[in-house]
C-alpha cells in the first residue's frame, strides 16, 4: 500500500534532514508514521471511484524544534512533498488540488513532539493540479493561464535554444485537463520521445521543447 511506502521513504529522509537537525528530539520514524495514520484516517474515494489521499499536510512542532530545522526548512518540506508524489503515483492514488506540506511552530507542543493534520483543499475555481519540474528541479505550479514556451520575451517560459521557435507551444486548460499543444513550430513538440500536435497531458508524461525537457505531475 503506498502508505507503508510513505513511511519507508520519509525514514530514510528525515535519518538525513531531520536526525541533522534533531539529534535527540523528533524520532525519523515517528513522522512517517505519524503521516501514515492522518492519511489512512482521511482516505476516500472521488465520485469516479478513484482513490483520494489528502494534498495538504500541516506539521506543528515546537519552537525549539522548528528553530533547529530552520536551516533545511524548505528543503524538508519538498522532500517531504515529493516523497507523497511519487508514492501516491505508484499506487495509482490521486489529489484533489496542488501537494503541499507546511510546518509552523505551536507553543503548545514540548520538544520532541509533533503533531500533523490533513486535508482535501480544491484549488481555487476547481483547477485541477498540475506542475512542470525541470531539469533542476524547479518547480513551475500550472494554473488557468495559458502557459507558453518559445524564444519571445512575451512568452511565459522563455527558451533561449535555437531549435526552439519564437511561439513554439503552450500548455492551456480544457475541459478539466491541462492540454499541450503545439504551435506549429519548426522542429516539434515531443511527449514521452513522440511528436505531438495536441496532447492531454498525464501524469509523469515528459515533455521536450528543443533541448529542454520538463516532467508534468498531477500535483
Amino acid at each position: 500500500m503506498v502508505l507503508k511506502k510513505i513511511e519507508q521513504q520519509l525514514e530514510k529522509l528525515v535519518d538525513g534532514t531531520f536526525t541533522r537537525a534533531f539529534p535527540s528530539s523528533i524520532k525519523p520514524v515517528e513522522l512517517g508514521k505519524r503521516i501514515q495514520r492522518e492519511a489512512e484516517a482521511n482516505t476516500t474515494i472521488g465520485v469516479q471511484g478513484q482513490i483520494l489521499i489528502p494534498n495538504k499536510y500541516t506539521i506543528y512542532l515546537s519552537p525549539e524544534d522548528l528553530e533547529q530545522l530552520q536551516p533545511t526548512l524548505k528543503s524538508t518540506q519538498r522532500e517531504l512533498e515529493s516523497t507523497i508524489r511519487h508514492y501516491a503515483a505508484d499506487d495509482n492514488c490521486h489529489f484533489q488540488g496542488t501537494l503541499n506540506v507546511e510546518i509552523f511552530p505551536k507553543s503548545s507542543i514540548k520538544t520532541g513532539a509533533l503533531e500533523i493534520h490533513s486535508a482535501f483543499q480544491e484549488n481555487p475555481k476547481g483547477i485541477p493540479p498540475g506542475s512542470l519540474v525541470s531539469e533542476n528541479g524547479e518547480r513551475i505550479i500550472i494554473n488557468e493561464e495559458t502557459l507558453r514556451f518559445g524564444r519571445s520575451n512575451e512568452s511565459t517560459i522563455q527558451l533561449v535554444d535555437a531549435e526552439v521557435s519564437r511561439n513554439h507551444a503552450e500548455i492551456r486548460l480544457l475541459d478539466a485537463s491541462f492540454f499541450l499543444i503545439d504551435l506549429q513550430s519548426t522542429n516539434g513538440t515531443f511527449v514521452n520521445g513522440l511528436k505531438v500536435n495536441k496532447h492531454a497531458l498525464l501524469n509523469f508524461d515528459q515533455i521536450k521543447i528543443g533541448s529542454t525537457f520538463y516532467t508534468f505531475q498531477t500535483s
